[in-house]
């Protein structure tokens, strides 16, 4: 195993940038599988994009967590899952600016969209109150009851989606042509066959992991060795990296018009990063997790919870209006996301 503390901050921050690299490489390639595999799904984006593509590309925010729990690194571990939450908000707003030829929220017709989002909202809500009220553990186990609820909640939701894509209550008056739900002019990709996609799949997931280690412990060094603390790396510097598949697979889903399963892995990832506090909880011995976080952690949940808000209003409303390039709720993100780190950087 390598001792990244005993590397210089120069090494630590190469060996980052190379682990980062890898992630979004991986990311791309998980796309097009996943693309493949809703073909032959019949097109189901949404479903799709929350437990494949939010499931995978959530695995660097996985390991980077449990590795960062396991070295007692408290702040690392859940800054890196929780302030990612908003990242892949403000990365979806980006998206929007440079790839959408309209806003993407008016390019979104299934309801499921809809309740993946309000999910996201509902987990991070439970994710501030234990904060805020403090975790207890469950009897024999240091695990708490708060991140044991999440997973729980997480779990049944994926459960109830996997029915739920298959009726629509309703769908919106005017529904865009890019969203096909056919499954017609499928990929020669999506062709191949279901079990070698998925070991594809399953081998571009063990890379991400690697490269995941390599994020948290050189991530956990560079916090130290930069005096910027866990709390601001594992934000910004964890949080960012680790969110380099969803930048990669929203940028191609949008670009192949699979503007569903854009917000569904956008939704997908931040539900199953909440999710995955239970296993950093469980790699941590001191105490419940959540009993580590501070007004930095609650605040950054806060801003996560207020730019899904953002973009669930915009899906709702799917005004087709764009301001330099994006919609308006794009813009709205991005600018509430800014104001967010300045206020962050002082919490540090």
């Amino acid at each position: 195993m390598l001792r990244f503390e005993a590397l210089s901050p120069v090494w630590n921050g190469v060996l980052f940038a190379v682990a980062a690299v890898i992630v979004w490489k991986t990311g791309v390639r998980l796309t097009r599988i996943a693309k493949a595999i809703s073909d032959q799904l019949g097109g189901k984006q949404a479903i799709v994009g929350m437990v494949l593509l939010g499931g995978v590309v959530s695995l660097p925010e996985m390991a980077t967590s449990v590795a960062a729990s396991l070295i007692g690194n408290a702040p690392l571990a859940i800054n890196t899952l929780l302030g990612g939450t908003a990242v892949t908000m403000a990365i979806l707003a980006v998206v929007d600016a440079v790839v959408g030829h309209e806003p993407l929220s008016v390019d979104v017709a299934h309801p499921i969209v809809l309740l993946q989002g309000s999910l996201v909202i509902l987990l991070l809500s439970i994710a501030a109150a234990g904060m805020i009220a403090g975790d207890v553990p469950l009897p024999n186990t240091g695990i708490g009851a708060w991140t044991s609820a999440i997973l729980l909640l997480y779990l049944s939701f994926v459960t109830f989606a996997k029915r739920y894509e298959r009726d629509t209550p309703w769908v919106p008056t005017r529904v865009p042509e890019t969203q096909r739900t056919d499954g017609e002019h499928a990929p020669p990709s999506a062709c191949a066959p279901m079990t070698r996609l998925i070991l594809r799949a399953a081998a571009v997931g063990a890379v991400t992991v690697i490269a995941g280690y390599v994020l948290a412990g050189t991530g956990d060094a560079l916090s130290t060795q930069t005096g910027l603390g866990g709390g601001l790396v594992g934000l910004i510097l964890g949080g960012i990296a680790t969110s380099l598949p969803e930048l990669s697979t929203m940028l191609e889903a949008v670009r192949q018009s699979q503007y569903e399963m854009a917000f569904a892995d956008a939704f997908g990832t931040n539900l199953l990063s909440t999710a995955l506090l239970f296993f950093a909880d469980a790699a941590y011995s001191d105490q419940p997790l959540l009993n580590e976080a501070g007004r930095f952690s609650i605040f950054a949940v806060l801003l996560g919870i207020a730019v899904t808000t953002v973009y669930l209003a915009g899906l709702i409303v799917r005004r087709n209006r764009a301001i330099f390039g994006m919609g308006i709720d794009s813009a709205a993100v991005l600018i509430l996301y800014v104001g967010g780190l300045i206020v962050l950087f002082h919490l540090r």
